[in-house]
Formats: C-alpha cells, sequence, structure tokens
C-alpha cells in the first residue's frame, strides 16, 4: 500500500512568502559585552559566576597552615625561654592538636568542607592556647 501524505517535504519546497523577513531561530540574542553601557552612564553588571568553593578552599589551606606554623613557632619560643620542660608544660597537647587539625582540615577541605572548617578551628584554637 502506498502512502499518500510523505512525512518530509520534497528537497525543492520553499516556504510561502509572506513579505516578512525570516526569523533569526538559529541566531540567540547576546547582551551587550560586560563594562559596555546598555544605556548611557550604567554599565551591565559582571555576570561570570564566581569560584567561591575553591576560595574557601584555598582560605582553609592557608590559614590552617598558618596556625601551624604559629603554633610551631610560639611552642619554640617557650622552648628557648624555659626549656623542654617548659615547652611539655607550655604546649602540653595543643602542638599536637593543632597540628592534627591543620592535617585534619587539609585532607577534609575538597571531600567535606564543613569538617574541614571544623578542623581549622580547633586548629586555631590549639595554636593560640599554647
Amino acid at each position: 500500500m502506498r502512502p499518500t501524505h510523505h512525512p518530509l517535504p520534497p528537497d525543492n519546497w520553499q516556504p510561502p512568502d509572506t513579505g516578512k523577513p525570516p526569523p533569526d531561530h538559529d541566531r540567540q540574542q547576546q547582551p551587550p559585552a560586560a563594562g559596555k553601557p546598555t544605556a548611557p552612564g550604567i554599565p551591565l553588571p559582571n555576570l561570570t559566576p564566581v569560584p567561591w568553593r575553591e576560595y574557601y578552599s584555598v582560605t582553609v589551606l592557608v590559614v590552617a597552615l598558618l596556625a601551624a606554623a604559629f603554633a610551631a613557632f610560639k611552642t619554640l619560643l617557650v622552648w628557648q625561654s624555659f626549656g623542654l620542660a617548659g615547652a611539655l608544660v607550655f604546649a602540653g597537647l595543643h602542638l599536637p592538636m593543632a597540628l592534627f587539625g591543620a592535617l585534619f582540615a587539609a585532607a577534609m577541605v575538597y571531600r567535606h568542607p564543613g569538617m574541614a572548617l571544623f578542623g581549622l578551628t580547633t586548629s586555631v584554637l590549639n595554636a593560640l592556647l599554647i
């Protein structure tokens, strides 16, 4: 049985002339470039996304490194002033806990950012308590 209606038009088919220009369906409207004014004196906002998670991760890593360095430096100053016994009394478990907190924050910053903040807080507080 031969179909009477073809699903596709023939190759030489032309749309009917309506007198209007054809729509530009394949071309999307592009906004003006950032910084160029849309109206006199009003620039467009910069619409590029800000990588907040990367900024957070780098900030946590830098602060954790600074806290560990501060804890080690403060323990060294106490050791120079009071000797090994004084350093053990003053630093106690605060130095190992500060270093562990910094290591924990560095290990968790990409997998679990909230737990990294907890480790960072622990590291900073233990570094300050020495």
